[in-house]
């Protein structure tokens, strides 16, 4: 009987030690809830174009003047080039103002450009051409090269001399579906809001999303 005795105090000391040198279970709290995930989880890929806040880019880059180009191709009506101007401009400011308060003390402004010798009634191969040969030449400005541009053509400004609408520009960018013909008759260009324009391509070219055009097939062109 002592020996029995004996046999279950040693199994007891021997329960007793194995337990002391086990790990301790983790507190409840301590858990990964579903809302809290571990901190070891891989980050989601970002793409070089995505790091960096498009306005916090413009403040950084404190560009003298920066925008988007805009090339007239119709020069009939003087007028109606005028205002084709006020109010593309007008509307750029107002949605500068709504996506991007912090950018309004900037030096932002559409670069309208003339050149009736060349660009009078100049279309895709042309207006591309001309283009290119700006930027070669470096005399559209570094915060307007964001590799597309704007052209203003007789249906834009019979359009913007309308009564208030959607007015819609043809939107270029070289290599782009080159041979066809948008919705809005634009062979090479895409018929886009001239909202939009300022409210999500031109983020999107600052960035520099590889293709700024793409994401604004569903929305372009359609009055």
């Amino acid at each position: 009987m002592l020996q029995s005795a004996k046999a279950e105090e040693k199994a007891r000391d021997k329960l007793i030690s194995t337990a002391a040198t086990s790990s301790p279970q983790p507190p409840a709290e301590a858990i990964p809830q579903p809302d809290q995930p571990p901190t070891h989880y891989r980050k989601p890929i970002v793409f070089p174009w995505e790091r960096t806040d498009w306005i916090t880019l413009i403040r950084e880059n404190n560009y003298p003047s920066w925008g988007l180009p805009v090339l007239r191709t119709a020069y009939n009506d003087p007028a109606a080039w005028l205002t084709f101007k006020t109010r593309f401009s007008s509307i750029a400011a107002r949605e500068l103002a709504r996506i991007a308060p912090p950018l309004i003390d900037t030096s932002f402004s559409v670069n309208y450009i003339d050149d009736e010798s060349v660009l009078a009634g100049a279309e895709q191969a042309g207006l591309l051409a001309y283009y290119a040969g700006l930027v070669r030449e470096g005399k559209v400005g570094e915060g307007y090269e964001w590799g597309i541009f704007i052209s203003a053509d007789e249906k834009v400004l019979e359009d913007f001399s309308a009564e208030e609408g959607k007015w819609v520009v043809p939107v270029w960018e070289t290599g782009w579906r080159a041979g066809e013909v948008g919705e809005m008759g634009w062979k090479g260009a895409l018929g886009v809001w001239a909202e939009l324009v300022f409210a999500i391509l031109l983020p999107k070219v600052v960035r520099g999303d590889e293709r700024p055009l793409e994401g604004l097939v569903m929305m372009a062109g359609d009055r």
